[in-house]
């Protein structure tokens, strides 16, 4: 749809009241003759057309305005909701990431979990290698130890520990 010129509309407007202006002060001047033409009926006439013309083309103008008002606040909701979303895709996308170190460690978690089943020494194992020991390597208590000593032959829970076959090992797992 072509917008209409209201400037030329307008510009059209003021010509004509000026012509209407002339032709009723020229018809005045001659008011004691007799009136030979309709030129101000004819100009009052086209003035009211052009007038009726600059109204519809005022209220579409007036309705593309709210139009125009109306897309720029949807625009800003738009602009709004869209810093919105990308708030929320950063807060997904750092989720992800921590999900993803999550699953990584629960994965090499698991991984060890099997490697620990898949070479578990069973109990049977265990004693057999400890009658080994004791039959090919004799195992005494220390020299300085007497029966009435208050220190064990054996090393106790907190010796083993601090041992270097346990520095060796990964600490106990809390479960």
């Amino acid at each position: 749809m072509a917008e209409p010129d209201l400037t030329a509309m307008l510009a059209q407007y003021t010509g004509l009241i000026t012509e209407l202006f002339r032709s009723v002060s020229s018809t005045v001047g001659s008011a004691n003759s007799k009136r030979v033409s309709d030129a101000p009926e004819k100009v009052l006439e086209r003035l009211l057309a052009l007038d009726a013309e600059i109204r519809t083309a005022t209220d579409a103008l007036g309705i593309r305005q709210q139009l125009k008002r109306e897309i720029a606040e949807t625009r800003a909701e738009i602009a709004g909701q869209d810093q919105a979303l990308q708030g929320m895709e950063v807060a997904l996308r750092d989720a992800e990431e921590g999900l993803a170190a999550v699953v990584g460690t629960a994965k090499r978690k698991l991984k060890q979990i099997e490697a620990a089943e898949a070479a578990m020494t069973t109990d049977d194992d265990l004693l057999l290698y400890a009658y080994d020991v004791g039959t090919k390597f004799g195992v005494t208590a220390p020299d300085s130890w007497t029966p009435n000593s208050q220190q064990r032959p054996y090393p106790v829970e907190m010796e083993i520990r601090a041992g270097h076959l346990m520095a060796h090992q990964a600490p106990p797992q809390d479960n």
